[in-house]
């Protein structure tokens, strides 16, 4: 896999109670085709090396 789609959605009942939240965005928020990028298989490789 070396795309994925991202959706961020708002949940306005987890910030009810903080007071510093003021406003928070109303429609989720998506993107598709985000390239991933795999950080952990150099770490790996190294380690099965060593």
């Amino acid at each position: 896999m070396n795309q994925a789609s991202v959706r961020l959605v708002p949940n306005a009942t987890h910030v009810e109670n903080m007071r510093r939240v003021e406003k928070i965005w109303g429609k989720p928020l998506v993107w598709n085709r985000v390239p991933v990028e795999r950080l952990d298989l150099e770490a790996q490789q190294q380690a099965e090396n060593e």
